[in-house]
């Protein structure tokens, strides 16, 4: 093995890529070609798919050495940023709590912790008794954030997920709530599950065996979990042996009377099935089956099941469904759709909470359950919340509500007073949230259509096209972006930095129409959008490309990565995160197959095929262009979008000739959940940004 090493290290050449003080490793190339429809696409660093290779490993050595090296001389201004984000950082912070049995289950956080944990109080702003600490529960100091944490109903015990370096793949542990000790029952191969209490055990979605490396995974299947047993002996719930890429959910809903299973199939596409626990049959009920339209369970009202759906209401409505008499020529329409997007419900105390998203902020209506308006929540500005939950009586909800520079408070709301009363305030003295603005404003895309974006600065700045921006966005999977508060940020704001998220299509801003316009033959209008938007800022004199840094992860980093390769000279800097970087072959590793729905894949039409190549990052290179300085960020863990994407975008780009600066970042042992640090991220932007003072 050595000897072999000693080979390959010989072939990687540390040759100069014309950047002054750069050099990047190179291998010698075996190029791949595949035929699509007749066209011949060259893929010269296929041989980088294989992360065990020995040219790989010695490959990537060399790419974080490199990597490191850089970061060396940032060490100033990372410690400037840590220091920052710690003084803002030191004071107690609350998650939402759970109730539960008369308690408080909520994540808590503060200096005495190195990573948040998760505990009860009897009131929901105390620092809590810790249950979970992942630093003291397991010596792996892989295994991070407790994940999916679901308490049973009587409050006696706790199920959570745990991973290495936040990777899909899961481990889930029970604890006994009163003793504060884990109990024997380990549960392994957990990927793309929820936990479901009922009764002594619960519900959970597991493979057969964990797969190695990119290989397609197959075969999801639900299980019971007796507290006590032995993992061989779960009683196997359901599965789907005719669709072995389908992937299931399984929740316990209406005091465990029934159990639904969410399935989805390869192409993102969802069906919701159903049983009566207390009916002694095997047999599933189909409450909602395959097609374009979506479904979101909400809860129980009068016996019925409430589901918020955009089938013939592109907005959203809400439905009830008696399931005795369940199909759809039954549906009930409780609140019909409405000129606003309807983006979930809460059914609290027998009444409706309904969250609606306008221009991507929230608004809150409270409804009888006849669908009649009660009154608006006044909510304390423009923002969002994350999440509405029951307290302990009825009347009352807890709700979390933030902004881009307020932090997070948590409320308690009065249903029947219609009053907010703060729980507890995340605001530290050493941060002053008024010296900040962030204003809304909307742009004309290529194709015309009006797209919002939010703006972030201090007040007062000058509009003189010299302001350091940064640009953020996703765009697709119907996933929205909304203002929420990031510590991070405010270090970047602090020194006269513009922060811009934009809400470009194949997002969820404006229902499924919005998603719809970014989504396969549409996707180009996600770059445009984020194109449109840069030159926007550019000609109201807030910045200009040399002042401009771009960030997008996973979906978005697909987004950075089209967008340099179109249009370069637009950006000095760019963070690729955990990119979908190949879109001819994204879908032949693990889950890769369930995108098809937001992109289509390169084997279902020339058209389709044509169209991939034409935006695909890796494909679109080009020799001889000056790209932006690019940080290419990948995790070692990665099994869902896999390291590979970003491994050959990278070779690809530092083979491109450009002056500025590639750097292949390797989060090692780190997975899709998991984040590179923010210090880095900000060194990096300041520095190529030219704000180090």
């Amino acid at each position: 093995m050595k000897k072999n090493l000693f080979i390959i290290a010989a072939l990687l050449i540390i040759t100069s890529c014309n950047v002054s003080y750069l050099s990047y490793p190179k291998f010698k190339t075996q190029v791949v070609t595949d035929n699509y429809f007749g066209t011949t696409v060259s893929d010269p660093y296929r041989i980088l798919e294989n992360d065990t290779s020995e040219i790989t490993i010695t490959w990537l050595k060399a790419e974080q050495q490199l990597t490191t090296n850089y970061f060396k001389g940032l060490e100033s201004i990372k410690n400037e940023v840590k220091e920052r984000i710690k003084q803002l950082s030191n004071q107690p912070e609350y998650w939402l709590p759970e109730a539960k049995a008369g308690k408080y289950f909520y994540y808590y956080k503060d200096t005495t912790f190195k990573e948040r944990v998760f505990g009860y109080s009897s009131q929901p702003n105390a620092k809590p008794e810790v249950l979970v600490d992942i630093s003291k529960l397991f010596e792996d100091k892989y295994f991070q954030n407790a994940g999916g944490l679901r308490i049973s109903d009587d409050a006696r015990y706790l199920a959570f997920k745990i991973s290495r370096g936040e990777e899909d793949w899961n481990i889930i542990h029970v604890m006994d709530i009163e003793t504060k000790k884990l109990l024997p029952d380990l549960i392994e191969n957990v990927k793309y599950s929820d936990i479901a209490w009922y009764g002594q055990g619960f519900y959970y979605s597991r493979y057969d065996n964990r797969a190695d490396n990119n290989a397609i995974l197959k075969n999801h299947k639900v299980y019971y979990h007796n507290l006590g047993e032995l993992q061989w002996q779960d009683k196997l719930v359901y599965e789907n042996p005719k669709e072995p890429l389908n992937t299931f959910e399984a929740r316990v809903v209406d005091s465990g009377n029934y159990l639904f299973i969410f399935e989805e199939n390869e192409e993102g596409e969802e069906r919701i099935l159903y049983k009566n626990l207390h009916i002694d049959s095997t047999s599933f009920v189909i409450l909602t089956g395959f097609d374009k339209y979506d479904y979101s369970y909400s809860g129980m009202l009068d016996g019925k099941f409430i589901l918020r759906t955009n089938k013939d209401a592109p907005k959203n409505k809400l439905i009830a469904i008696n399931p005795e008499n369940a199909k759809p020529e039954n549906w009930e329409t409780i609140i019909p759709e409405k000129d606003k997007l309807l983006r979930s419900i809460n059914v609290i105390g027998g009444k409706i909470i309904a969250l609606y998203m306008v221009d991507a902020c929230a608004e809150m209506y409270v409804f009888d359950k006849s669908g009649l308006l009660i009154h608006q929540i006044p909510l304390p500005s423009s923002g969002w919340t994350d999440a509405c939950l029951p307290d302990t009586a009825d009347s009352i909800a807890l709700i979390t509500f933030s902004s881009y520079t307020y932090p997070y408070v948590n409320y308690k709301y009065n249903i029947e007073t219609n009053k907010l009363n703060i729980i507890n305030n995340e605001h530290t003295d050493s941060f002053n949230p008024e010296q900040f603005i962030t204003k809304q404003e909307f742009f004309k895309s290529k194709d015309g259509t009006i797209v919002p974006m939010f703006i972030t600065h201090k007040k007062g700045i000058a509009l003189d096209g010299n302001n350091p921006t940064y640009i953020y966005a996703y765009g697709g999977f119907n996933i929205s972006q909304t203002p929420q508060y990031n510590v991070a940020i405010i270090p970047f704001l602090e020194k006269g930095g513009v922060y811009v998220v934009v809400n470009v299509r194949g997002g969820g801003e404006y229902g499924e129409s919005w998603h719809d316009a970014g989504t396969k033959l549409n996707k180009q209008n996600v770059f445009d959008d984020f194109i449109s938007a840069t030159e926007w800022l550019i000609n109201h004199k807030y910045t200009n490309p040399e002042k401009i840094a771009i960030s997008g992860r996973s979906n978005g980093g697909l987004l950075v990565g089209a967008v340099i390769t179109q249009r370069p000279e637009l950006f000095k800097v760019a963070i690729a995160e955990l990119g979908v970087m190949d879109m001819l072959r994204y879908h032949k590793f693990t889950i890769g197959k369930s995108w098809s729905g937001d992109y289509g894949t390169s084997d279902e039409s020339k058209e389709m095929f044509e169209y991939l190549l034409g935006y695909s990052p890796y494909h679109n290179v080009k020799h001889g262009i000056q790209y932006p300085a690019t940080l290419i960020v990948s995790g070692s863990y990665d099994d869902r979008v896999v390291p590979a994407h970003s491994y050959k975008f990278a070779a690809a780009m530092q083979s491109s000739g450009s002056k500025n600066p590639v750097l292949l970042y390797i989060m090692d042992k780190k997975g899709h959940g998991a984040y590179m640090p923010e210090t880095d991220r900000w060194a990096f932007v300041m520095k190529l940004l030219d704000m180090n003072n």
